[in-house]
């Protein structure tokens, strides 16, 4: 049996819970693998610290300790701790997502809690590498610019076809190696689909996310009681497609199209309204490029259609992750990051996104 599965089954015990001693697992210990050298960073979520491997002092590691939450039950404590490091070990394989170790237990605190090991990447994020682009007024060119997006749909892409969505898809979480290769990672809000009757789907857990990002769906079920949420219903895939496409707003112009997608922002509602008018997604570029505003004629002309169809009002008539690949822009991409990488001398590695980390 799949480690995760195990541990998820041994959560479903009720003797299991109710106890700090309810939290004990049968996992390794922090100490038994690993040494803490220093605090990376803290948050709501918990603690991630630069670690060294007890048997290989020379390989780093970072361990994110989960921290259970005021008024957080055992129970959802460690189903939220697990299902983070479960969606990410059933991605493992692709070359753009996070790799992640061990899912570990850390004693002598009030009450024992949980950590995963995850990869260490020692350059940042793509948050941060694109606003220093901005603040030193580098110019990233266009086509490095769609190799970076490329990759994050790769990535969406590889998720999707293990009926994983993530649901917190921004440039923060796209993490930097030492190649300048980009890592998809903090698995926090990722839903496993292929056990979709684990979650208990709430307005609360469906508002999740980040504002800017979140498809404007989600905003609706603020106002529908809990018991009225039909699960099996939801396009969650949707929901990651329609984040990504924001995200092609912050690395091709370093912006986004509107502050989030309510009737309350002006920007949305002006765009939605002409997406149901005009039938912005059916129209060819000539007419499309007529009702588009400013925000999305500052795009490439090329990546204006798919962009656009990624943000379909409505989620089912929005593109796959498998459509937004094989459109003729990304398609062509890829030919290019192919060719690229066929003459590049230094195989592997991103040499214009080290090019801006090292100024």
């Amino acid at each position: 049996m799949y480690e995760a599965d195990r541990l998820f089954e041994k959560l479903s015990s009720p003797a299991r819970l109710g106890s700090a001693q309810g939290l004990e697992l049968d996992v390794p210990s922090v100490n038994s693998l690993v040494s803490k050298e220093s605090e990376i960073d803290q948050g709501s979520g918990g603690t991630i610290f630069k670690c060294r491997l007890n048997s290989d002092r020379n390989q780093i590691v970072v361990l994110k300790s989960f921290k259970r939450r005021p008024q957080e039950s055992i129970e959802a404590y460690l189903f939220n701790s697990l299902n983070e490091f479960a969606t990410l070990k059933a991605v493992q394989g692709h070359a753009c997502i996070l790799g992640v170790y061990e899912f570990l237990l850390e004693t002598g605190q009030d009450e024992p809690f949980y950590s995963m090991l995850i990869q260490y990447c020692k350059n940042g994020d793509l948050l941060s590498l694109l606003s220093k682009a901005r603040k030193l007024n580098l110019q990233i060119p266009n086509q490095n610019k769609d190799f970076l997006f490329l990759k994050c749909a790769q990535a969406i892409k590889f998720l999707h076809s293990k009926n994983i969505v993530h649901r917190d898809i921004k440039p923060e979480n796209f993490l930097i190696d030492e190649k300048g290769e980009l890592k998809l990672g903090d698995f926090g809000n990722a839903m496993d689909l292929n056990r979709i009757e684990s979650y208990t789907i709430t307005s609360e857990f469906l508002s999740l996310g980040t504002t800017s990002f979140k498809s404007p769906e989600l905003y609706l079920y603020k106002s529908i009681p809990d018991d009225e949420i039909d699960a099996k219903k939801i396009n969650y895939k949707a929901i990651d497609i329609w984040a990504l496409a924001i995200l092609y707003f912050n690395i091709a112009i370093l912006q986004k199209p509107w502050a989030e997608a309510t009737s309350k922002d002006y920007e949305f509602k002006k765009y939605k309204s002409k997406y149901e008018l005009a039938s912005l997604n059916q129209l060819d570029s000539y007419q499309l490029n007529k009702n588009l505003d400013s925000t999305f004629l500052k795009l490439p002309e090329i990546s204006r259609q798919t962009i656009v169809k990624m943000l379909n009002p409505d989620p089912d008539g929005r593109l796959t992750a498998n459509e937004v690949l094989r459109s003729e822009w990304l398609i062509q991409v890829n030919i290019s990051l192919e060719e690229y990488a066929k003459k590049s001398l230094s195989k592997g590695r991103d040499d214009e996104v080290l090019r801006i980390i090292n100024i």
